[in-house]
């Protein structure tokens, strides 16, 4: 009778453990909260801390449109004194001065204000969709970090359970006199080696969990599944028609718009406000001698200040601006372009790993553990054999993680992103 290893019974507890089925926690047999990426998504949008920020700038900047809005108030002056006489045989008594004055704001200024406030709110509107949008495309990839490692911890202990049994083969053909005993401590050193991997591998599938949870604020449960395969299809438009979206919905590109926009305000503004407004006055007075009612204008003249500062910074913002769009624009074309031939070559790898190279080393290791049953090769041919193929499966695994990761990006530049929770 054989007695299992300390260690070989760990390795087999740990890799059971592994092996539940997804939706089962290995806690108490209750099933795992598992979540779509489109629900993590929008789970995103309600907890994440910095979507939060931005939306009580969005929530400040609405509140500036009603301050821009506002009309000035009107000015009440309460004057009293005492009248005394100069000279003999003039009158004593008190005097009263009430004058009342509103300013008349000049109607293109302040149309220039509001027009400003309005662009600030749409700017901060576009930041708060490109905040949403770049959360969006970044729990996506993190939730397909989750299936990359948990592909990998899966690869891993599969190479690890392989090793395993070759092991055990290996010791039957040591005790037999088949095979040396060096054959044996090699195959020792590589279990030992694959049961290390898987145990790194499952720590990093945690690790991409707190990843993702750290994007939602920390909401989700200590253990959840993702909905989801890094064989997932992605389906796309062509190329010229994806530069088209991007540069129409590109949140970023129509921030920079409302930006201009509210430059082009502040440009209106400024020249108008050379002459800012009139104050119109109507005061009374009360004396001991008369009573008077005074009617009156004031008018700034600009005879200083002409304003030339806040105009010349407000033309050199819209050229900057503009500037800015232009850059944006071809950056967005490049960037669409190369996240498309980023998924071009991934899906290459993916296709030429799963129809060819992954069928090979797996026939590989069929040869090689046959021939070294047979004493035609040795233990090292059949370890080698093994180790291409799981650096076969690995490669693999990343060429879909990066097919998912470069379609993850098309949608970003796109702001393809649920929208449902978006405000």
């Amino acid at each position: 009778m054989t007695i299992a290893r300390p260690h070989c019974l760990r390795a087999a507890l740990l890799l059971a453990s592994f092996v539940l089925p997804p939706a089962v926690s290995a806690a108490g047999g209750s099933p795992a909260a598992a979540y779509s990426i489109e629900e993590l998504q929008l789970l995103a949008y309600e907890h994440n801390g910095l979507v939060r920020v931005v939306e009580q700038e969005v929530a400040a900047s609405r509140a500036g449109i009603n301050t821009a809005s506002a009309y000035p108030n009107p000015e009440l002056d309460l004057l009293r004194g005492r009248l005394r006489p100069r000279s003999a045989g003039g009158l004593e008594g008190d005097e009263t001065s009430v004058i009342l004055s509103q300013r008349l704001e000049n109607p293109w200024m302040r149309s220039a204000r509001i027009d400003g406030a309005q662009a600030l709110a749409a700017s901060r509107q576009a930041l708060l969709e490109t905040t949403i949008n770049d959360v969006a495309s970044a729990v996506r990839v993190r939730a397909y970090a989750v299936l990359l490692r948990q592909e990998e911890a899966r690869a891993a202990s599969d190479a690890a359970a392989l090793l395993e049994q070759t092991r055990a083969r290996v010791k039957v053909r040591v005790d037999q006199g088949e095979a040396g005993r060096y054959d044996l401590i090699r195959a020792e050193a590589e279990e030992l080696n694959a049961r290390q991997r898987r145990d790194a591998a499952l720590l990093e599938v945690e690790r991409a969990r707190i990843a993702v949870n750290y994007l939602l604020g920390g909401v989700l449960p200590a253990r959840f599944d993702i909905k989801g395969s890094l064989s997932d299809a992605a389906s796309l438009p062509g190329l010229a028609d994806l530069q088209q979206q991007a540069i129409a919905a590109n949140p970023e590109f129509i921030r920079l718009q409302a930006e201009a926009q509210q430059y082009k305000a502040r440009l209106t503004q400024e020249r108008a406000a050379i002459l800012p407004g009139v104050d119109v006055l109507v005061g009374r007075t009360r004396s001991v001698l008369d009573d008077e009612t005074n009617f009156g204008l004031t008018v700034p003249i600009p005879l200083w200040d002409r304003r030339k500062g806040p105009i010349g910074e407000a033309s050199a913002n819209i050229s900057r601006v503009r500037a800015q769009l232009d850059n944006r624009r071809k950056l967005i074309v490049q960037e669409m372009d190369t996240a498309v031939q980023a998924l071009r070559i991934a899906q290459g790898q993916v296709d030429a790993l799963e129809k060819a190279v992954l069928k090979d080393a797996e026939a590989a290791v069929r040869v090689a553990e046959a021939a070294y049953r047979f004493g035609e090769r040795g233990i090292l041919d059949y370890l080698d054999a093994q180790r291409v193929l799981r650096l076969v499966r690995i490669e693999l695994i990343n060429a879909r993680f990066n097919l998912q990761a470069a379609a993850a990006e098309i949608d970003r530049l796109r702001a393809a992103y649920p929208r449902k929770a978006a405000k």
